[in-house]
């Protein structure tokens, strides 16, 4: 595969939500493998933007061959806004869908309501239930993660917090 791709816009979104939405109904099984902050090219001004390139890593995609179908996502902090842009390659599988379902992603207010519940020592299990019921989380686009998924969030924030002693 060359370096330089020729990228194709494919939308551009007002929010996170419509991206998340987007992602998982045109690239379900893509995964995040470079990522690069740099001045931004969607709106004017003097800040910077980060841009993510995705890699399809769908199981029916898997053989001999690598799929080189890639994705380039570029985020605007400051504006919050999103464009996305394809390389064009066609999938390995063809033209079927994906058989794999989205999976919930753990949005801010979930980690910000995670961290809050694990400093007062509720079990991640309870932690799970209440945030089914919070006023405070919004409904996720993809619907709320599973228990494992919090069990494995908590542990996450454990290890980016430290040892407390």
């Amino acid at each position: 595969m060359s370096p330089n791709h020729t990228w194709t816009k494919l939308a551009e979104f007002q929010g996170e939500d419509a991206l998340v939405k987007f992602r998982w109904e045109r690239f379900c099984c893509s995964a995040i493998f470079w990522v690069r902050t740099r001045w931004c090219m969607i709106c004017p001004g003097d800040h910077s933007m980060a841009e993510r390139r995705l890699r399809c890593l769908s199981p029916d995609c898997k053989g001999s061959v690598t799929c080189a179908t890639l994705w380039k996502v570029h985020e605007c902090p400051t504006s919050k806004r999103w464009i996305a842009y394809t390389n064009g390659q066609p999938h390995v599988r063809g033209d079927i869908a994906c058989s794999l379902p989205p999976h919930a992603k753990v949005t801010r207010e979930m980690r910000d309501y995670i961290q809050r519940m694990d400093e007062n020592a509720v079990p991640p299990r309870l932690i799970w239930s209440n945030m089914l019921r919070a006023p405070e989380i919004p409904t996720p686009v993809l619907g709320f993660p599973t228990c494992p998924h919090v069990l494995r969030s908590v542990k996450y924030n454990r290890w980016l917090q430290g040892s407390k002693n």
